[in-house]
């Protein structure tokens, strides 16, 4: 893969980063606010990689939530995910690794772009790289 295909990759992915800084924010502002330390929001960005369920753990937090509770209502809030799965293009993903990544990764933004005109034509080196970068 040769460097403009890389610079080509992480332009896609721009229109979601600058989406992701006001959404870090909010959910910094949100968890400082009502209560939480706010290294939490840092700490729930990275782990629980899900933009929705980071805003519902506030309340689960503060509710003392059991964590079947949690686990139940994201495996609801999530549910979606599983028709992604159906047209998410796995079979471009050569590798095992490349695959379980790409699984694990699967995001509203990575679908969004691996379904567009433009994204289609990604290889699965492609779209691990694609993967990659937006979650930095």
């Amino acid at each position: 893969m040769n460097i403009n295909r890389i610079f080509y990759i992480a332009k896609l992915t721009i229109p979601i980063a600058t989406a992701y800084v006001p959404l870090g924010l909010a959910l910094g502002v949100f968890m400082v606010s009502s209560g939480v330390q706010w290294f939490w929001a840092p700490v729930a960005a990275l782990v629980i990689f899900a933009g929705s369920i980071e805003f519902l753990v506030v309340s689960f937090i503060l509710a003392g939530l059991p964590l079947a509770t949690v686990a139940w209502t994201t495996l609801i809030v999530n549910f979606r995910h599983i028709f992604y799965g159906l047209s998410f293009p796995l079979k471009s993903l050569r590798t095992p690794l490349q695959k379980l990544y790409g699984i694990f990764a699967l995001t509203d933004e990575t679908y969004g772009i691996t379904c567009t005109s433009e994204g289609k034509k990604l290889t699965g080196a492609e779209i691990s790289l694609l993967q990659v970068i937006r979650v930095c």
